[in-house]
């Protein structure tokens, strides 16, 4: 029987998401999957101006244990 681990991690989108695909590519070369994305903005305080909200996605990845 297949065992695998998992591994959440949250990134920042940047503009154009270039930079996603830098960081996707890293890790399957770990030899980790994405199995699943869900996106969700952090709010962060600014001085004085409230706050402002930060888009970035939590990846759920996937790997074969022994990886």
């Amino acid at each position: 029987m297949d065992r695998f681990e998992y591994r959440a991690v949250v990134w920042a989108i940047d503009d154009d998401g270039g930079q996603m695909l830098v960081r996707l590519n890293q890790v399957g070369a770990e030899g980790w999957e994405a199995v699943g994305v869900t996106a969700r903005a952090m709010s962060v305080p600014m001085a004085g101006m409230g706050a402002k909200a930060v888009p970035e996605v939590i990846v759920l990845l996937k790997r074969r244990l022994g990886s």
